[in-house]
């Protein structure tokens, strides 16, 4: 009885995922076999990356990571923590509330996000602006800094807002518009990404989509890539990837929640290959915030090991 309703379980999930994301490619496994250990394995051959050292961070539950050419900033619990890139603490401040985004902008500013606002921080943690409270339904998940603007992640509206440099909302991104072929961002969970290119890209992550998509500067959708699958090559669960960071090549690096992966894809959106998977990563719940160094080390918060866990391309 149970092996047939996981057999019924695999073929609905399968008829759901047709027709989600941007590639209707499918697996071509039998779509009744239901056995997720075979996604626990990963083909040694696809590993990319050697793990390093990690940094221990001491803090019960870890939210956001951000880089600059000096510092890594964590928020964690209620505290906002600056390391230098061995991961020797700098700075502690202590936070009203708990921050689940950061950024730091080429001038040292660092950008926090509590669920409803934006503070700013110099890097001596001194505060130096904090702009207005949204709506009782906001809860910010990222944060990402332009040239001329800061671009906002808010999963409870489902929406990213791009701010000025001194606080005021210029446009949203990322709502369903028919008239002007935006499909609209679909969010079951508190996970919604955006990150900026060097030329000024900005992609967002769909995760109820389990695509990665592109934007222009006046919030028009360009385009997208991206496949629902369990399979290595696609993103697995109801809503993936949680976050994405790019290298300065212009590959991607996304992180998965559920079914812990890390994995690397082409500037064109191809599955290239596996910095951790599942082995390394395990299955949890609260997803793995990443971001990528000066160094270009991939720098992935696991809350689990209390630690930012260090990936370098072979």
């Amino acid at each position: 009885m149970l092996k047939y309703i996981h057999a019924l379980a695999s073929f609905f999930l399968s008829m759901f995922f047709l027709g989600i994301g941007c590639d209707s490619k499918q697996p071509t496994d039998n779509p009744y076999e239901y056995d997720m250990g075979m996604y626990q394995k990963t083909d040694p051959s696809l590993i990319q990356c050697t793990e390093k050292p990690s940094m221990p961070i001491p803090l019960k539950q870890l939210y956001g990571i951000a880089t600059s050419d000096q510092i890594i900033a964590i928020t964690g619990d209620r505290q906002l923590l600056l390391l230098d890139l061995d991961g020797k603490i700098l700075r502690t401040q202590e936070l009203p509330t708990i921050a689940r985004c950061v950024a730091i902008d080429p001038t040292g500013l660092i950008y926090v996000g509590t669920d409803k606002a934006i503070a700013v921080y110099d890097q001596t943690c001194q505060l130096k602006a904090h702009w207005p409270e949204l709506g009782p339904r906001t809860y910010l998940t990222s944060i990402a800094i332009a040239k001329d603007s800061i671009f906002v992640g808010d999963a409870g509206n489902k929406v990213v807002l791009q701010y000025s440099l001194d606080g005021r909302i210029q446009r949203r991104f990322g709502e369903k518009d028919d008239a002007r072929k935006i499909p609209g961002l679909v969010i079951y969970q508190p996970h919604l990404d955006v990150t900026i290119t060097k030329d000024q890209q900005i992609w967002i992550t769909n995760p109820g989509r389990h695509s990665v998509e592109n934007y222009a500067n006046d919030g028009q959708w360009k385009s997208c890539w991206g496949i629902a699958s369990f399979e290595i090559q696609g993103f697995s669960g109801c809503c993936n990837p949680s976050h994405i960071a790019i290298l300065e090549n212009g590959f991607f690096i996304t992180s998965e929640k559920g079914l812990c992966r890390i994995k690397i894809y082409t500037p064109d959106g191809k599955f290239h290959g596996v910095v951790a998977g599942y082995e390394s990563l395990g299955t949890g719940i609260e997803p793995l915030d990443i971001a990528i160094d000066n160094q270009q080390r991939i720098l992935v918060l696991d809350s689990s090991r209390k630690a930012i866990r260090v990936f370098v391309m072979k």
